[in-house]
């Protein structure tokens, strides 16, 4: 598959690149992970971590761009692209028009519009892939994902746990 990207802006007029099939995925996703706080590495994660696994960044970077996609966000810089984001979704094996789906960005680019312009990405992959459902969990506490996912009309099951699943139909 080839690699797509666009460029597009930020609300606060910062270029950033979106590439899907990003040929520097393992790159990025590490550069990335290295700059989040332990507070985004937890909302993401749920547990306390301070470095991916070998397993985790294989499971993160085993994509076929039809069944699991990866979008990432770059910030546009002189010498080289800096990774600031990425949404992912994974489609489940029992329901191949439903996929899990999480999106993480290094806490410098938060509140910036990066995420919601990933989920855009990232639906209008889907929909070619014929995905209808994303689903997944967030933390509870992770009050800025809970209010972009309700703007997609996202369902939420409290799990009991200090999380809840949410599934949300693409339209």
């Amino acid at each position: 598959m080839k690699q797509t990207e666009f460029i597009t802006k930020l609300k606060d007029g910062t270029s950033i690149l979106i590439r899907q099939n990003d040929p520097y995925i393992k790159d990025c996703i590490v550069q990335g992970f290295d700059e989040l706080s332990a507070q985004s590495k937890y909302f993401r994660f749920f547990v306390p971590l301070k470095t991916l696994s070998d397993a985790q960044l294989k499971n993160l970077t085993d994509i076929d761009n039809i069944n699991s996609v990866v979008v990432t966000a770059l910030e546009i810089q002189e010498d080289e692209n800096r990774c600031i984001g990425l949404a992912r979704y994974s489609c489940l094996d029992e329901e191949p028009d439903v996929a899990e789906f999480a999106l993480t960005v290094i806490d410098e680019f938060q509140k910036r519009g990066v995420g919601t312009i990933l989920l855009k990405a990232l639906i209008d992959r889907a929909r070619e892939n014929r995905i209808r459902v994303f689903r997944g969990s967030v933390l509870s506490s992770n009050y800025h994902v809970i209010r972009m996912l309700k703007s997609h009309k996202a369902k939420f099951s409290d799990e009991g746990n200090g999380s809840l699943s949410f599934d949300f139909e693409i339209d």
